[in-house]
Protein backbone atom coordinates (compact mmCIF):
# COMPACT_ATOMS: atom_id res chain seq x y z
CA UNK A 1 0.00 0.00 0.00
CA UNK A 2 1.37 3.54 -0.98
CA UNK A 3 2.00 6.01 2.01
CA UNK A 4 1.57 9.45 0.93
CA UNK A 5 4.36 11.56 2.38
CA UNK A 6 3.10 14.23 3.38
CA UNK A 7 2.50 16.27 7.22
CA UNK A 8 -0.13 14.20 9.08
CA UNK A 9 -1.94 16.33 12.07
CA UNK A 10 -1.26 12.71 14.08
CA UNK A 11 -1.06 14.82 17.59
CA UNK A 12 -4.05 14.32 19.77
CA UNK A 13 -4.31 16.64 22.71
CA UNK A 14 -5.85 15.40 25.14
CA UNK A 15 -6.41 17.68 28.35
CA UNK A 16 -6.66 15.52 30.94
CA UNK A 17 -3.31 13.09 29.67
CA UNK A 18 -1.24 15.92 31.13
CA UNK A 19 -1.06 17.15 34.56
CA UNK A 20 2.00 18.60 35.46
CA UNK A 21 2.09 20.13 39.17
CA UNK A 22 4.50 23.55 40.16
CA UNK A 23 4.32 26.95 38.79
CA UNK A 24 4.28 27.65 35.24
CA UNK A 25 7.54 27.83 33.35
CA UNK A 26 8.80 31.49 33.48
CA UNK A 27 9.74 33.45 29.97
CA UNK A 28 12.79 32.31 28.05
CA UNK A 29 15.02 34.63 29.90
CA UNK A 30 14.74 33.15 33.45
CA UNK A 31 17.72 31.55 34.94
CA UNK A 32 18.07 27.74 35.65
CA UNK A 33 17.65 28.42 39.07
CA UNK A 34 14.15 29.40 38.62
CA UNK A 35 12.87 25.87 37.12
CA UNK A 36 10.81 24.26 39.41
CA UNK A 37 11.71 20.68 40.18
CA UNK A 38 8.60 19.34 38.38
CA UNK A 39 9.32 20.54 35.27
CA UNK A 40 13.32 21.03 35.08
CA UNK A 41 16.29 20.17 36.82
CA UNK A 42 18.69 22.07 38.27
CA UNK A 43 21.53 19.37 38.84
CA UNK A 44 24.42 20.12 36.69
CA UNK A 45 24.86 17.05 34.14
CA UNK A 46 27.12 16.37 31.09
CA UNK A 47 25.94 13.92 28.25
CA UNK A 48 28.10 12.67 25.49
CA UNK A 49 25.90 11.00 22.45
CA UNK A 50 23.05 11.23 24.79
CA UNK A 51 24.46 9.48 27.28
CA UNK A 52 25.69 11.03 30.56
CA UNK A 53 29.47 11.45 31.54
CA UNK A 54 30.28 10.24 34.82
CA UNK A 55 32.42 11.82 37.33
CA UNK A 56 33.97 9.28 39.92
CA UNK A 57 35.73 11.53 41.97
CA UNK A 58 35.99 15.21 40.93
CA UNK A 59 32.87 16.91 40.45
CA UNK A 60 32.09 20.38 38.46
CA UNK A 61 31.98 23.18 39.75
CA UNK A 62 31.48 27.01 39.03
CA UNK A 63 34.33 29.11 39.35
CA UNK A 64 34.81 32.93 40.62
CA UNK A 65 34.17 34.25 36.70
CA UNK A 66 30.35 32.27 37.13
CA UNK A 67 31.67 29.67 34.53
CA UNK A 68 31.33 26.24 34.79
CA UNK A 69 34.46 24.05 35.02
CA UNK A 70 34.08 20.59 34.31
CA UNK A 71 37.14 17.46 34.68
CA UNK A 72 38.38 17.65 31.42
CA UNK A 73 39.77 13.44 31.85
CA UNK A 74 36.72 11.93 32.47
CA UNK A 75 34.47 13.79 29.27
CA UNK A 76 37.40 13.70 26.89
CA UNK A 77 37.80 10.04 27.91
CA UNK A 78 33.91 9.32 27.13
CA UNK A 79 34.55 10.65 23.68
CA UNK A 80 37.52 8.39 23.16
CA UNK A 81 40.76 10.62 23.62
CA UNK A 82 43.71 10.07 25.58
CA UNK A 83 44.58 11.75 28.36
CA UNK A 84 48.22 12.60 29.57
CA UNK A 85 49.85 15.19 32.22
CA UNK A 86 53.07 17.07 30.73
CA UNK A 87 54.63 18.16 34.58
CA UNK A 88 56.68 20.42 33.38
CA UNK A 89 54.57 22.28 31.23
CA UNK A 90 51.95 22.11 34.00
CA UNK A 91 49.92 21.42 30.99
CA UNK A 92 47.27 18.41 30.66
CA UNK A 93 47.45 17.05 27.36
CA UNK A 94 44.59 15.42 24.74
CA UNK A 95 44.96 14.05 22.18
CA UNK A 96 42.92 12.16 19.18
CA UNK A 97 42.99 10.71 15.36
CA UNK A 98 45.78 13.11 15.00
CA UNK A 99 44.45 16.34 17.05
CA UNK A 100 46.43 17.15 20.09
CA UNK A 101 45.08 20.05 22.58
CA UNK A 102 47.69 20.96 25.40
CA UNK A 103 45.90 22.48 28.45
CA UNK A 104 48.18 24.86 30.67
CA UNK A 105 46.65 25.21 33.90
CA UNK A 106 46.81 28.95 35.28
CA UNK A 107 46.11 29.94 31.75
CA UNK A 108 42.82 31.21 29.64
CA UNK A 109 44.23 29.90 26.59
CA UNK A 110 44.70 26.52 24.84
CA UNK A 111 46.82 24.83 21.85
CA UNK A 112 45.37 22.80 19.45
CA UNK A 113 47.28 21.21 16.68
CA UNK A 114 46.37 19.73 13.75
CA UNK A 115 48.01 18.05 10.79
CA UNK A 116 51.31 19.99 11.75
CA UNK A 117 49.39 23.20 12.04
CA UNK A 118 49.23 24.74 15.46
CA UNK A 119 46.49 27.45 16.49
CA UNK A 120 45.49 28.59 20.24
CA UNK A 121 41.99 29.23 21.35
CA UNK A 122 41.00 32.06 23.65
CA UNK A 123 38.83 30.58 26.76
CA UNK A 124 36.31 32.37 28.66
CA UNK A 125 38.17 31.40 31.81
CA UNK A 126 41.39 29.87 32.89
CA UNK A 127 42.10 26.17 33.17
CA UNK A 128 42.51 25.32 37.27
CA UNK A 129 44.05 22.18 38.73
CA UNK A 130 42.06 21.22 41.85
CA UNK A 131 41.55 17.63 43.53
CA UNK A 132 44.42 16.52 41.38
CA UNK A 133 42.53 17.35 38.55
CA UNK A 134 42.72 19.35 35.48
CA UNK A 135 39.32 21.25 35.18
CA UNK A 136 37.90 23.68 31.87
CA UNK A 137 35.03 25.14 30.49
CA UNK A 138 34.56 21.62 28.34
CA UNK A 139 33.26 23.61 25.03
CA UNK A 140 36.35 25.08 24.18
CA UNK A 141 38.05 20.94 24.14
CA UNK A 142 34.98 19.49 23.25
CA UNK A 143 34.99 21.60 19.84
CA UNK A 144 38.45 21.19 19.08
CA UNK A 145 38.01 17.89 18.64
CA UNK A 146 35.11 18.26 16.58
CA UNK A 147 31.98 17.26 18.66
CA UNK A 148 28.82 20.09 18.76
CA UNK A 149 28.11 21.62 22.22
CA UNK A 150 25.38 22.52 23.32
CA UNK A 151 23.14 23.20 26.64
CA UNK A 152 19.37 23.07 28.20
CA UNK A 153 18.98 25.36 30.82
CA UNK A 154 15.73 23.73 31.42
CA UNK A 155 17.58 20.54 32.71
CA UNK A 156 20.89 22.21 33.51
CA UNK A 157 22.88 20.07 30.92
CA UNK A 158 25.82 20.45 28.36
CA UNK A 159 25.11 18.44 25.25
CA UNK A 160 27.89 16.84 23.44
CA UNK A 161 27.95 14.79 20.22
CA UNK A 162 30.10 13.21 18.03
CA UNK A 163 27.77 10.82 16.37
CA UNK A 164 26.46 11.01 13.01
CA UNK A 165 25.74 14.67 12.09
CA UNK A 166 28.58 17.31 11.77
CA UNK A 167 28.27 20.59 14.17
CA UNK A 168 27.02 22.09 11.45
CA UNK A 169 24.51 19.75 10.61
CA UNK A 170 23.35 19.98 13.76
CA UNK A 171 23.22 23.53 13.87
CA UNK A 172 21.29 23.94 10.62
CA UNK A 173 18.77 21.26 11.79
CA UNK A 174 17.99 22.69 15.62
CA UNK A 175 17.67 26.30 13.90
CA UNK A 176 14.29 25.56 11.76
CA UNK A 177 11.27 27.00 13.26
CA UNK A 178 9.29 24.65 15.01
CA UNK A 179 5.33 25.97 15.02
CA UNK A 180 2.76 26.61 17.73
CA UNK A 181 -0.09 24.85 18.02
CA UNK A 182 -2.37 27.30 16.53
CA UNK A 183 -0.20 27.82 13.47
CA UNK A 184 0.15 24.51 12.75
CA UNK A 185 -3.40 23.80 12.75
CA UNK A 186 -4.20 26.64 10.15
CA UNK A 187 -1.10 25.03 7.81
CA UNK A 188 -2.95 21.88 7.45
CA UNK A 189 -6.22 23.74 7.34
CA UNK A 190 -7.95 22.49 9.90
CA UNK A 191 -9.82 24.05 13.00
CA UNK A 192 -9.63 23.41 16.74
CA UNK A 193 -10.67 24.90 20.08
CA UNK A 194 -6.90 24.62 21.55
CA UNK A 195 -5.19 27.73 21.73
CA UNK A 196 -1.46 28.21 22.19
CA UNK A 197 -2.50 29.82 25.79
CA UNK A 198 -3.91 26.90 26.49
CA UNK A 199 -1.42 24.28 25.81
CA UNK A 200 0.94 26.60 27.81
CA UNK A 201 -1.09 26.49 30.26
CA UNK A 202 -1.42 22.09 30.03
CA UNK A 203 2.52 22.05 29.19
CA UNK A 204 4.61 24.76 30.88
CA UNK A 205 7.74 23.56 29.44
CA UNK A 206 6.67 24.92 26.15
CA UNK A 207 8.02 28.34 27.33
CA UNK A 208 11.62 26.86 27.17
CA UNK A 209 11.46 25.45 23.64
CA UNK A 210 11.83 29.03 21.99
CA UNK A 211 14.67 31.30 21.94
CA UNK A 212 18.81 30.58 22.99
CA UNK A 213 18.59 26.55 24.31
CA UNK A 214 14.84 26.01 23.28
CA UNK A 215 15.23 23.43 20.70
CA UNK A 216 17.89 22.02 23.16
CA UNK A 217 15.50 22.32 26.01
CA UNK A 218 13.29 20.32 23.43
CA UNK A 219 15.49 17.37 23.32
CA UNK A 220 16.70 17.31 26.51
CA UNK A 221 13.03 16.79 27.50
CA UNK A 222 12.36 13.61 25.04
CA UNK A 223 15.63 12.27 26.00
CA UNK A 224 14.09 11.82 29.51
CA UNK A 225 10.67 11.48 29.67
CA UNK A 226 9.67 8.73 27.47
CA UNK A 227 6.22 7.31 27.24
CA UNK A 228 4.87 6.04 30.76
CA UNK A 229 6.69 8.44 32.59
CA UNK A 230 4.59 10.13 35.63
CA UNK A 231 2.53 13.08 34.38
CA UNK A 232 3.34 12.46 30.19
CA UNK A 233 0.46 10.99 28.14
CA UNK A 234 1.08 7.43 27.71
CA UNK A 235 -1.21 4.45 26.05
CA UNK A 236 0.90 1.81 27.10
CA UNK A 237 3.45 0.80 29.16
CA UNK A 238 5.39 -1.73 26.58
CA UNK A 239 6.35 -0.35 23.33
CA UNK A 240 7.72 -2.06 20.09
CA UNK A 241 9.04 -0.89 17.05
CA UNK A 242 7.81 -1.91 13.96
CA UNK A 243 10.76 -1.73 11.45
CA UNK A 244 13.42 -1.97 14.14
CA UNK A 245 11.82 -4.86 16.83
CA UNK A 246 12.96 -2.62 19.63
CA UNK A 247 11.48 -2.90 22.92
CA UNK A 248 10.65 -0.34 25.89
CA UNK A 249 9.38 -1.18 28.68
CA UNK A 250 8.72 1.83 31.20
CA UNK A 251 10.45 1.48 34.72
CA UNK A 252 12.44 -1.77 33.73
CA UNK A 253 14.96 0.11 31.37
CA UNK A 254 16.96 3.48 31.38
CA UNK A 255 14.74 6.01 29.73
CA UNK A 256 17.00 6.86 26.78
CA UNK A 257 16.44 4.04 25.29
CA UNK A 258 12.85 5.16 24.38
CA UNK A 259 14.29 7.56 22.77
CA UNK A 260 16.83 5.57 21.13
CA UNK A 261 13.59 3.51 19.44
CA UNK A 262 11.95 6.42 17.79
CA UNK A 263 15.57 7.01 16.54
CA UNK A 264 15.40 3.71 14.98
CA UNK A 265 11.98 4.15 13.99
CA UNK A 266 12.72 7.01 11.90
CA UNK A 267 15.64 4.98 10.00
CA UNK A 268 12.70 2.90 9.00
CA UNK A 269 11.79 5.62 7.11
CA UNK A 270 14.22 5.00 4.68
CA UNK A 271 14.17 1.61 4.62
CA UNK A 272 10.67 1.54 3.59
CA UNK A 273 11.27 4.69 0.90
CA UNK A 274 14.32 2.30 -0.40
CA UNK A 275 12.18 -0.66 -0.77
CA UNK A 276 9.64 1.13 -3.60
CA UNK A 277 13.05 1.23 -5.42
CA UNK A 278 12.63 4.37 -7.17
CA UNK A 279 15.21 6.18 -5.78
CA UNK A 280 17.97 5.23 -3.01
CA UNK A 281 17.77 7.26 -0.37
CA UNK A 282 19.16 7.27 3.08
CA UNK A 283 19.20 8.89 6.40
CA UNK A 284 21.79 10.70 8.87
CA UNK A 285 20.70 11.58 11.87
CA UNK A 286 21.19 11.21 15.53
CA UNK A 287 20.09 11.49 19.30
CA UNK A 288 21.15 15.58 18.75
CA UNK A 289 18.29 16.01 16.73
CA UNK A 290 14.69 14.12 18.10
CA UNK A 291 12.67 16.05 19.83
CA UNK A 292 9.39 17.09 21.31
CA UNK A 293 7.53 19.63 19.14
CA UNK A 294 5.36 22.87 20.35
CA UNK A 295 2.27 21.45 18.53
CA UNK A 296 2.62 18.38 20.19
CA UNK A 297 1.96 16.59 23.72
CA UNK A 298 4.69 15.21 25.14
CA UNK A 299 4.19 11.92 23.70
CA UNK A 300 5.01 13.43 20.48
CA UNK A 301 8.28 12.39 19.04
CA UNK A 302 9.38 13.95 16.19
CA UNK A 303 12.41 13.61 14.26
CA UNK A 304 15.18 16.09 11.73
CA UNK A 305 17.86 14.44 9.94
CA UNK A 306 19.67 14.82 6.04
CA UNK A 307 18.26 12.47 3.61
CA UNK A 308 20.95 11.85 0.85
CA UNK A 309 18.58 11.13 -2.32
CA UNK A 310 20.22 9.25 -5.37
CA UNK A 311 16.96 9.04 -8.51
CA UNK A 312 18.17 7.01 -11.12
CA UNK A 313 18.93 8.00 -14.31
CA UNK A 314 16.18 6.05 -15.99
CA UNK A 315 13.95 7.27 -13.36
CA UNK A 316 9.95 7.61 -13.55
CA UNK A 317 10.41 11.39 -12.48
CA UNK A 318 6.54 12.19 -12.87
CA UNK A 319 6.56 8.91 -10.28
CA UNK A 320 8.70 10.57 -7.92
CA UNK A 321 6.84 13.84 -7.87
CA UNK A 322 3.80 12.36 -7.53
CA UNK A 323 4.92 10.04 -4.21
CA UNK A 324 7.75 12.19 -3.07
CA UNK A 325 6.83 15.22 -2.14
CA UNK A 326 9.50 16.04 0.25
CA UNK A 327 12.30 16.51 -3.30
CA UNK A 328 11.35 19.78 -4.91
CA UNK A 329 11.78 19.80 -8.05
CA UNK A 330 13.67 16.39 -8.93
CA UNK A 331 16.01 15.41 -11.60
CA UNK A 332 17.09 12.24 -12.93
CA UNK A 333 21.07 11.33 -12.33
CA UNK A 334 21.13 13.34 -9.60
CA UNK A 335 22.06 12.92 -5.94
CA UNK A 336 21.20 15.52 -3.15
CA UNK A 337 20.65 16.24 0.34
CA UNK A 338 17.43 17.07 2.35
CA UNK A 339 17.13 18.25 5.65
CA UNK A 340 13.86 16.28 6.88
CA UNK A 341 11.48 15.77 9.86
CA UNK A 342 10.08 12.61 10.49
CA UNK A 343 6.86 12.20 12.93
CA UNK A 344 7.62 8.88 14.72
CA UNK A 345 4.03 7.60 16.01
CA UNK A 346 4.00 6.67 19.77
CA UNK A 347 0.78 6.99 20.76
CA UNK A 348 0.04 3.21 20.75
CA UNK A 349 2.42 0.70 21.90
CA UNK A 350 2.80 -0.63 18.01
CA UNK A 351 5.52 2.62 17.47
CA UNK A 352 6.09 3.20 13.77
CA UNK A 353 7.47 6.17 11.66
CA UNK A 354 4.19 8.08 10.40
CA UNK A 355 5.28 11.16 8.15
CA UNK A 356 8.55 12.85 6.30
CA UNK A 357 8.49 16.10 5.08
CA UNK A 358 11.50 18.71 3.67
CA UNK A 359 12.45 21.16 6.45
CA UNK A 360 12.25 24.95 5.01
Amino acid sequence: MKKKISLLLAVVIIVSAFCMTGAAAADKNSTTTAVTPSIGSNILTVKYNGEAVTFPDAQPFVDSNSRTLIPVRFVAETMGADVSWDSDAQAAVIEQSGITITVPIGSDTITVTKNGSTRTVKMDTQAVLANDRTYVPIRYVAESLGAWVGYSDLYSTVQIYKDKLTPTEIDRLHNYYDMTWEEHIKSEGKMSTLTDVRMLEIYPEIAYCTGTYGFENANEWKLRTPNGATGAYVSSASYKGKISGDTFTYGTQPDIDFAKMMLDEAYGAASDLNAQGKATISLRTDLSCIYWSRHSSPAGTYVRGVLTVTIPANADINWIKSNYDFISNPKAGETRDIDVEIYVNTFTSDVHWSSLVALK
